[in-house]
């Protein structure tokens, strides 16, 4: 079996069931910009990665980047948190199980 950590049940979610509002408060949720957050909440993932010794991680491109007033800066977002994905891969020899498109969670 290939273990892995999921992006979004540990980084994303806010805690949240049908019995009350979400509990969970992040410090990457703090940042000043969306981009600015995203990259700490990368730093914290592969921080969290590298001490449970998990070989592996997986998300949805909306786990990793920041959502956008337009398709086009939505994917400079994910370019650009692809590449600090990559690096923080090469620096701490996590891998990639895999990573997928969010296509049903988005309102529109």
């Amino acid at each position: 079996l290939r273990f892995a950590v999921a992006y979004w049940h540990s980084f994303c979610g806010n805690g949240a069931d049908p019995f009350g509002p979400g509990t969970r408060a992040y410090p990457w949720d703090a940042g000043n910009t969306a981009l600015g957050r995203a990259e700490a909440k990368a730093d914290a993932a592969f921080e969290f990665f590298t001490k449970l010794g998990v070989p592996y991680y997986c998300f949805h491109d909306v786990d990793l980047a920041p959502d956008a007033d337009d398709i086009g800066e939505y994917e400079n977002n994910l370019k650009h948190m692809v590449g600090i994905a990559k690096q923080r891969q090469a620096d701490t020899g996590i891998k990639l199980l895999w990573g997928t498109a969010n296509l049903f969670s988005h309102p529109r």
